[in-house]
């Protein structure tokens, strides 16, 4: 029997194959296997960001980032879920969002109506509460210096 693991390897196989069929054949490559060039920055399991730098393109390896400022962003994020989830409530995050966005290198605040955030909150004073209490984190979320 063939188990999900083997079919999963074989899968992979069949893509790397095909890349350098496509390489070859002058095709450009800009898939992860590709791109991935065995070094970057993962978050462990004590929340910590390391840069790791004799890393193979495998499976293992796809939550690794290019830069550290990509890694603390990502690390925020999951942070930052958390705290909007428990700010905004049960709501259902298709009436007016209140808006954290960053323009340039500041934390701009607005809102919108029929597009997606993931900084969005049901009030302009939970949104404004919440950037108070969480200013660094989210910072490091919208990558600003």
């Amino acid at each position: 029997m063939i188990t999900e693991d083997q079919i999963s390897i074989a899968r992979k196989s069949l893509e790397l194959l095909e890349l350098e069929f496509n390489k070859q054949n002058g095709k450009g490559d800009y898939s992860w296997g590709n791109s991935f060039k065995g070094e970057g920055f993962k978050i462990n399991n004590n929340s910590a960001i390391e840069h790791e730098k004799t890393l193979t393109p495998s499976l293992l390896n796809t939550a690794v980032f290019k830069t550290e400022k990509q890694a603390k962003s990502a690390l925020a994020m999951a942070q930052l879920s958390h705290i909007i989830a428990e700010a905004n409530g049960d709501w259902d995050n298709y009436t007016n969002k209140h808006v954290l966005s960053r323009v340039g290198d500041v934390v701009a605040n607005t809102w919108y109506n029929m597009s997606y955030h993931f900084l969005a909150f049901k009030s302009a004073e939970i949104r404004d509460e919440v950037y108070a209490q969480n200013k660094q984190l989210i910072h490091d979320y919208l990558m600003i210096p």
